[in-house]
């Protein structure tokens, strides 16, 4: 897929591409690469993380004094812009479902939310920074920032690291 505005973050669900773009747009293609929607959700300031859970779509709304994770329809419609609010620069995003997973760049932490929007816990991440978040099938988070990757539990427990593939040494 071309012609795109610095693509920031992406989901797959269904047999659609939905990508977050730099400009303020969530875009929706089909999987083989045919644009369905290139404005399907519009006036965002810094999407970056998207999540899918069933006809949900979350959107990590980093940028500015809008620092959200926005809820969706699959289709564009707005449930709540504003699900999750007073985030501290929200990048990475995943969903099992229940709950969301939520990395915020400028405070270095993990936030876990109901898909309502409640809070349930928040942790800190490996080094400085987190971006990426991912769940495994195993019930693990897995937490990118600069220099390293940390394996979690759903709860924030760190997994011990020294028995794991993510152990460089």
């Amino acid at each position: 897929i071309t012609g795109l505005s610095a693509p920031t973050g992406m989901a797959v669900s269904g047999g659609y591409l939905y990508v977050a773009q730099e400009n303020g747009t969530i875009r929706k293609y089909t999987t083989s690469g045919t644009l369905v929607n290139a404005s399907l959700i519009t006036g965002l300031y810094g999407p970056w993380g998207i999540a899918i859970s069933g006809n949900d779509l979350f959107v990590a709304n980093g940028g500015g004094e809008s620092s959200t994770i926005g809820e969706y329809t699959i289709s564009g419609a707005t449930v709540n812009a504003s699900l999750v609010s007073g985030l501290g620069n929200p990048t990475g995003l995943a969903t099992d479902g229940n709950y969301l997973y939520v990395t915020c760049w400028h405070t270095g932490n993990v936030g876990i939310y109901t898909t309502s929007g409640a809070t349930i816990n928040s942790f800190g991440a490996p080094g400085a920074y987190p971006g990426g978040v991912v769940l495994d099938g195993n019930g693990h988070l897995y937490v990118s920032t600069l220099n390293q990757v940390g394996e979690y539990t759903t709860a924030g427990v760190p997994v011990d690291r020294k028995s794991t593939r993510l152990n460089s040494s």
